[in-house]
């Protein structure tokens, strides 16, 4: 035993004299290339709240960059080309081309030497800047393009390259679609199709979902990038935030927004006709005219755009929406990341315009939300696809993948309608009875507190039903939610909601609740953050149903995450609530959750 402890004190002692890191405690010297090439300083690289600092002369001229200090005022000038960079010590802001840039820490004083975030510097002169956390090394490298081949357009910001033999997805950096636009993806598709040689620099790593940040250079030498926010096909964006892309970006934004193009264009007014149904989801608002027009708006069109005629019913989720026709077909915009065209395939891939789901009857309603997709055909079938998370499709589950990618028909019969919640399914039969998904079982469970069920609303696990007597019954699975009690109530099982009667139609947002009467007085409760409810009480929350009398008469109301539409009986559409694609007609575009508008009740289509 003592022979095995000193030979195991003796292994402890050798690793730990042969690594400094291990004897002191301290990480190995931030190490930094240009090129490939280490950089020398004569003061050590330091890491500060997550930023590498440099000595700031022999950044700046390793850079290529001609540096001057001026140590009265602690200001320090540098200029390659055209362009200029000047910073006083101590400060969290730069000017570059007398622009001013955040830094994310100060400049510090270290060693005699004074010491700048290496990122912001390079970035600055149009370098790649990587973190190598294996080597504790800062690699830089030049903007010199790489020679690659397109392999698709995915949408208007994210292409897929080839180069040295092996694919990659890329994402155009410092640039937004227009709501991941189909106008814009059409476009790139045009100037970049399959096949097309070009030049290719990266740009700060990869994002979340791991594209690489890209600019692309066509054959002339035209930045591909540059040329969307030009047209008005994008706009400079706030992720990836690079100060070069951005700056050299804006004067060609700007040239957009002078001459109104793409996203910077004035809304039309779109209809003059009423409105039959509509669809809303945080993404898109889509629309059917009483003579069969549909129309949508948000994520993927900048303003509202005439899809197609002879339309009965849509059906809006994420990024993709539905729509039947009258001749029982049904029709697909958007991505199909989650298997939502019904074809067999799971691509990161638009569809610009509406495509046919295939292998299916004649169908009367179509429902989606959570990444499934149900539709009924006419004698209460029902056919499904896409994920089968917590088996909400009613389909044996897998726990490695969810996912159906081929139209599955189920053994339901006499189906009248279907409600998709983020872990179970409501099924509303012709006699009123109402059935949910179970988690472990392709048999779906009978509620058997209910019966002469009219109609269903269910949104994430929050959900609302209607008795053909015209009593609100309400219950949530996950979470609390408000059910007219006067207190946060959790219930997994349906209850009355007091004061509401001789109701007629039930709507569920993630956490807010309408319901509507005979006469067409619209009932409000839930939260209210983002005025929702399209009461006054801004962000407060309603414990119990009350009047939104600002609103009635109310035909029909349909309810989402912070959004809601009010269609009255003359056809007239309004919205209320959030508006994070200028999808209640606000003409600043928004496309981050940082700078979202919220908005009082706003009559559509837009004036």
């Amino acid at each position: 035993m003592k022979k095995t402890i000193c030979l195991l004190m003796s292994f402890l002692l050798a690793i730990l004299t042969a690594s400094p890191s291990y004897a002191t405690g301290h990480p190995a010297p931030i190490s930094v290339t240009i090129d490939g090439k280490p950089v020398s300083f004569d003061t050590a690289p330091i890491r500060k709240q997550g930023s590498v600092l440099v000595p700031m002369r022999a950044i700046f001229e390793q850079l290529g960059a001609e540096v001057e200090w001026y140590g009265d005022s602690e200001i320090v000038h540098a200029a390659k080309g055209d362009q200029e960079l000047s910073y006083q010590l101590g400060k969290k802001i730069a000017y570059v081309d007398e622009e001013e840039i955040s830094l994310p820490i100060p400049g510090v004083y270290a060693d005699g030497s004074i010491l700048m975030p290496l990122r912001f510097v390079a970035e600055t002169f149009g370098f790649d800047v990587r973190w190598d956390t294996a080597a504790n090394a800062v690699r830089i490298q030049s903007a010199s393009p790489i020679e690659a081949t397109i392999e698709g357009v995915q949408d208007g910001n994210y292409v897929v390259i080839n180069y040295n033999n092996q694919s990659e997805h890329m994402r155009l950096a410092g640039i937004s679609p227009i709501r991941n636009g189909m106008e814009a993806t059409s476009y790139l598709r045009s100037l970049v199709p399959v096949g097309t040689k070009v030049g290719v620099t990266f740009w700060g790593g990869r994002d979340r979902n791991r594209n690489l940040w890209a600019a692309v250079y066509l054959k002339d030498g035209t930045l591909l990038n540059q040329k969307l926010v030009a047209e008005g096909y994008a706009k400079t964006s706030v992720v990836n935030d690079n100060p070069y892309l951005k700056r050299m970006l804006a004067p060609y934004q700007e040239q957009a927004q002078s001459r109104n193009l793409g996203i910077w264009s004035k809304h039309d007014s779109f209809i003059e006709r009423p409105i039959r149904t509509a669809s809303v989801e945080s993404g898109q608002i889509a629309v059917v005219t009483e003579d069969g027009q549909l129309w949508t708006w948000g994520q993927f069109y900048d303003k509202p755009t005439k899809l197609m005629d002879d339309v009965v019913q849509v059906e809006v989720e994420g990024d993709v929406g539905f729509a039947v026709k009258k001749d029982g077909t049904v029709w697909v915009w958007g991505f199909n990341n989650a298997g939502a065209w019904g074809n067999g395939t799971q691509e990161y891939e638009v569809a610009e315009t509406p495509r046919r789901v295939e292998n299916l009857p004649f169908i009367a309603t179509v429902r989606a939300d959570e990444m499934a997709v149900m539709a009924i055909s006419n004698s209460g079938d029902v056919y499904a696809w896409g994920s089968n998370y917590s088996g909400k499709l009613g389909l044996e589950r897998d726990s490695w993948d969810p996912l159906h990618l081929d139209i599955v028909k189920l053994n339901w019969k006499n189906v009248k309608d279907v409600q998709i919640g983020f872990e179970y399914t409501l099924v509303l039969k012709n006699d009123g009875t109402l059935w949910k998904t179970q988690k472990d079982d392709t048999e779906i469970d009978r509620f058997k507190q209910l019966s002469d069920v009219a109609s269903v609303s269910l949104s994430n696990t929050a959900a609302l039903a209607l008795k053909k007597d015209g009593t609100v019954w309400g219950w949530d699975e996950l979470r609390d939610s408000y059910f007219g009690t006067g207190n946060d109530s959790f219930t997994t099982t349906p209850r009355l909601i007091e004061g509401l009667h001789d109701i007629k139609e039930i709507a569920a947002g993630s956490y807010h609740f309408f319901a509507v009467d005979a006469k067409g007085t619209l009932f409000g409760w839930g939260s209210n953050y983002f005025g929702e409810l399209g009461m006054l009480s801004l962000g407060e929350e309603v414990t119990k149903p009350a009047a939104v009398s600002d609103l009635s008469p109310v035909a029909h109301v349909f309810a989402e995450n912070g959004i809601s539409l009010f269609l009255g009986s003359d056809g007239k559409l309004s919205g209320v609530g959030r508006s994070p694609y200028g999808m209640l007609g606000d003409d600043t575009y928004r496309d981050d959750w940082e700078h979202l508008e919220y908005h009082a009740l706003t009559e559509i289509p837009f004036r």
